[in-house]
Parts: C-alpha cells; structure tokens; sequence
C-alpha cells in the first residue's frame, strides 16, 4: 500500500540526494540547500559512497563482482 511506495520513495531518494527530505526522503529539512540532481548533495546530511576494494583493476573487478553477483560470475565473464 501506501507505505510500500513511502519507503520505495525514500530509498530512490536516498540514492538520487543522499540522506535529506527530498522527493519523500528519510530525514527532516536541514535547513540549508536546494532539492537539484547535480550530484552535489547540497541538502544531504549524508550519501551513499562506495569504493571498490584492491588497487589495481582486477582485484576492483573481483570486489565489484562479488558485491554484484554474490561471488556466482566466472572467471570467463569477468575477464571479458
């Protein structure tokens, strides 16, 4: 019902402005900034940030794959 689309609004809007009350967010006004899509996050009190772990692009691919597909992708699929 309603509440299903509440949180689905919170959840789409946590990943577009981070953690703010934009689009039906999760948090209260922080007083400051503008609801804009410009990656920014000018009203956000925080975001969701992710960095692959490994330093080179095999160990990101491997980290990434396992986040993704829960470890399932074979080694053919993932070094193409």
């Amino acid at each position: 019902g309603t509440k299903t689309v509440a949180l689905l609004n919170g959840m789409f809007s946590m990943i577009k402005h981070g953690l703010s009350d934009c689009d039906g967010g999760f948090s209260m006004y922080p007083g400051y900034g503008i609801c804009n899509d410009n990656g920014l996050y000018e009203r956000s009190i925080g975001h969701l940030f992710y960095e692959p772990a490994g330093t080179t692009l095999s160990e990101k691919a491997n980290d990434l794959a396992l986040l993704l597909t829960a470890g399932r992708l074979n080694d053919d699929n993932l070094n193409t």
